[in-house]
């Protein structure tokens, strides 16, 4: 092999990208405090459709930037549907949890691939110059891989099962609510059961727990983070801190879950594959220093997540949400008056 191959792309090229202006863009999912709690709850599912459907087309084409976007949109709706849990039908909140957990889990396996490959570049890794040489046939099941997952987003999009998602997300049942009930007044609830699931899944985070522990937490505080945003003129100055802290930290976590990712691939890899014996132990010295990234990076989620926990800063932005309501809704009972 000659000594540069590794360095080139083996991935199928990329169909090019949809071009799009940054104001093209569909806006994130935002909730005024003033609004009916039944009229945002419908708001924020429509504006999160419109997001999906922008990423779509772009999607479908094999852009990977869309596919992240698409991802994203996907859990920034998951978020609002988890906020206004108890405003929309029960049974659809069960529809829309499980449909769009397969949504995000088709859309997932083709970016993870994108993930591990430009893991496995990364020369922080520190690999020899002659297992780099080796890693070829890695990067190609890598590739294929890709293209199979690629398939799979495509035949999603074009099934029955997501035209229904995004007609029932067009037209969610919303449980009968006074129109005098505003966000303002309801917020402190509806965020109190997902600060408290962020609270208890890091109850007994240690550097040396399982993965999956990270990963729930990971999920639990990207729940939280969207729900600050989406709430911005309630969360204020102290939630605008602590929105800072909890990004931080879900960084941490990202990397040390793509950290895991990468390694349960290798190991499939390695116990799968016809590769040559040279690659196969290629593999083994990349799964070492991942290895030793996902340890460090636990090391450090951990500290940060305790820094967070011990300060009391999801609680205190908690009380600010419950104060900036009680103020909104004063001033609105005064400019009635």
């Amino acid at each position: 092999m000659i000594d540069g191959a590794w360095k080139q792309p083996v991935s199928e090229p990329v169909a090019p990208a949809v071009e799009s202006s940054e104001s093209a863009k569909p806006p994130r999912i935002a909730i005024s405090p003033g609004e009916a709690v039944g009229v945002a709850a419908q708001n924020a599912l429509k504006s999160g459709l419109v997001t999906l459907e922008f990423y779509e087309v772009p999607a479908r084409t094999g852009e990977i930037e869309a596919i992240h976007q698409f991802r994203v949109a996907n859990r920034r709706l998951r978020a609002a549907v988890e906020l206004f849990a108890s405003v929309i039908h029960g049974s659809r909140v069960n529809f829309l949890r499980r449909e769009l957990h397969w949504l995000g889990a088709t859309a997932g396996a083709s970016r993870e691939c994108d993930v591990t490959e430009e893991l496995m570049r990364d020369p922080s890794l520190r690999l020899d110059r002659e297992s780099l040489e080796y890693l070829a046939p890695i990067f190609e099941a890598l590739s294929l891989m890709r293209r199979e997952e690629h398939s799979k987003i495509d035949e999603m999009f074009s099934s029955k099962r997501y035209r229904t998602l995004m007609e029932r997300l067009a037209s969610a049942p919303i449980r009968k609510l006074s129109p005098t009930v505003v966000v303002s007044e309801m917020a402190p609830a509806m965020f109190r059961p997902i600060a408290r699931s962020v609270v208890r899944a890091g109850a007994k985070l240690e550097p040396e727990s399982p993965p999956e522990l990270f990963h729930r937490l990971r999920i639990r505080i990207k729940r939280l983070r969207y729900a600050f945003e989406m709430n911005e003129e309630l969360a204020g100055k102290r939630g605008r801190k602590t929105l800072k802290r909890l990004v931080e930290l879900q960084d941490l976590l990202g990397h040390h879950h793509d950290a895991v990712v990468a390694i349960e691939w290798l190991r499939r890899f390695a116990s799968t594959s016809n590769a040559p014996p040279p690659s196969l132990l290629a593999a083994g010295s990349l799964i070492q220093s991942l290895h030793r990234r996902q340890q460090k990076l636990a090391i450090r989620a951990t500290k940060r997540w305790k820094k967070i926990d011990r300060a009391d800063v999801i609680r205190d932005t908690l009380a600010e949400v419950a104060r900036n309501g009680q103020l909104q809704e004063q001033t609105s009972t005064v400019n009635v008056a």
